[in-house]
């Protein structure tokens, strides 16, 4: 995978995850979707990279 288009990916998955917890956020349940997110996300780009690097 290209860098420029792995980039893209990981703004329009952030974009998507902060719409997803602002959801959360009347309930105040916000800082928890985030944290829960991101470390989904953190294994989500290790895989990525691991298939990128071969």
């Amino acid at each position: 995978m290209k860098p420029i288009l792995l980039n893209i990916v990981i703004i329009f998955t952030l974009i998507q995850g902060i719409i997803a917890c602002a959801k959360f956020r009347r309930d105040g349940n916000f800082q928890v979707c985030i944290d829960s997110w991101l470390k989904g996300f953190i294994r989500q780009i290790g895989v990525h990279v691991q298939l990128s690097l071969g």
